[in-house]
C-alpha cells in the first residue's frame, strides 16, 4: 500500500495476521467434513476455500512472524490437504483476475 501513499506498519500487518488466522481456528468442524466429502458453497467449495485460508494465513505469519506455531501447524494441514486434494483448483475472484485464470463458473445452480 505504500505505492498508494499509505503506511499502515507492523501493528497492523500483526492484526491483519491474527484476523486471517480466525477461519484456520474456528472451522474445524467443516475441515473435518470437508476430507470426506467437497459440498458446495456459494461459488465454489470448501476445499478451495481452506485451502485458500491457510495459504493467506501462512503468507501473513511468515511476513510479521506472528503466530508462528500456528503457521507452523498451518503449513503441516496444508501440505497433508494438498495431497490429500491433489486436484483441487483454487479459482481467482473474478473481479480481480489475470487475463486467463481459473474462474468460478455457475452452471445450472452449481460451481464448477
Amino acid at each position: 500500500m505504500t505505492s498508494a501513499g499509505i503506511e499502515l506498519g507492523a501493528d497492523w500487518e500483526t492484526a491483519l495476521t491474527a484476523a486471517l488466522a480466525v477461519p484456520v481456528v474456528t472451522r474445524g468442524a467443516m475441515i473435518d467434513r470437508a476430507l470426506d466429502a467437497d459440498g458446495s458453497w456459494g461459488t465454489t467449495t470448501a476445499r478451495p476455500r481452506i485451502l485458500t485460508w491457510l495459504d493467506s494465513f501462512i503468507a501473513a505469519s511468515s511476513r510479521t512472524g506472528a503466530l508462528p506455531r500456528l503457521r507452523s501447524l498451518a503449513e503441516a494441514m496444508h501440505d497433508q490437504l494438498r495431497q490429500r486434494w491433489p486436484d483441487t483448483v483454487i479459482p481467482d475472484y473474478p473481479a480481480l483476475a489475470r487475463p486467463g485464470a481459473t474462474l468460478v463458473r455457475i452452471t445450472d445452480g452449481r460451481s464448477s
